[in-house]
């Protein structure tokens, strides 16, 4: 009897187009958007854009290792700091707290 094992190798190349994002200087910072994402930052950091996908695998596979690359970066020169976040609250809440102001240890610092 004679026995034969197939393998399949399967990879899978999935390209997610960001776009430029848009640069709008408003008061005394820049604020950042990508199309189709969210702003996410803690309180005090720079509210930077995200964007989260879900690839769909057959029944029965796992992801066996998983690769970002970047591609064709670009630089923006910027007149204005990055918005920092805000604390988040309720919408339930009457009062809006204060905005949250810049960190100072990330907004001084020399290293980008």
């Amino acid at each position: 009897m004679l026995s034969c094992l197939c393998c399949a190798l399967l990879a899978t190349s999935y390209t997610i187009d960001l776009g430029l994002p848009t640069l709008k200087s408003t008061g005394d910072y820049t604020k950042v958007n990508i199309s189709g994402g969210q702003l996410y930052a803690q309180p005090g950091e720079p509210a930077l854009p995200w964007l989260a996908s879900k690839l769909l695998l057959p029944l029965g596979e796992e992801a066996g290792k998983i690769t970002v690359k970047m591609s064709n970066p670009h630089r923006f020169k910027l007149d204005k700091p990055i918005q920092p976040a805000d604390a988040n609250y309720p919408f339930s809440m009457k009062e809006v707290p204060p905005p949250f102001g810049p960190d100072e240890k990330i907004y001084t610092s020399e290293t980008p």
